[in-house]
């Protein structure tokens, strides 16, 4: 397999500019009702973290969104994982594993 770098902030920067995308996933999120998990990196150079953060918040809360957990990993980046090393953050699978055993009953039930 090929994998290709994330652009950095600049040229994602340059494809908002120059792409002309017309998709909010603001009007979108503003309809979601099922269950979210929102992950973000502190450290990510793609996204503002916080507005991004506090985005989520508001236009799920408009959705009416009753199960909406947010995580925000320092020392982290667009990855999850940390730039200095390239490894998961601490905790991250855990968090996945966790979330989804609280909303799911058949890995509460023994098949996990």
């Amino acid at each position: 397999y090929h994998y290709y770098a994330i652009p950095d902030a600049d040229m994602w920067e340059y494809f908002r500019r120059n792409a002309q995308l017309h998709y909010n996933p603001l009007e979108w999120l503003r309809q979601v009702k099922c269950p979210v998990l929102a992950i973000f990196g502190a450290s990510d150079l793609l996204f503002p973290v916080d507005s991004s953060v506090e985005l989520f918040r508001q236009s799920l809360a408009q959705a009416g969104n009753q199960d909406v957990t947010i995580k925000v990993f320092p020392n982290s980046g667009h990855l999850i994982t940390n730039p200095a090393n390239g490894e998961l953050a601490p905790g991250f699978l855990e968090l996945i594993t966790d979330w989804l055993k609280q909303r799911m009953h058949i890995l509460q039930t023994g098949y996990d």
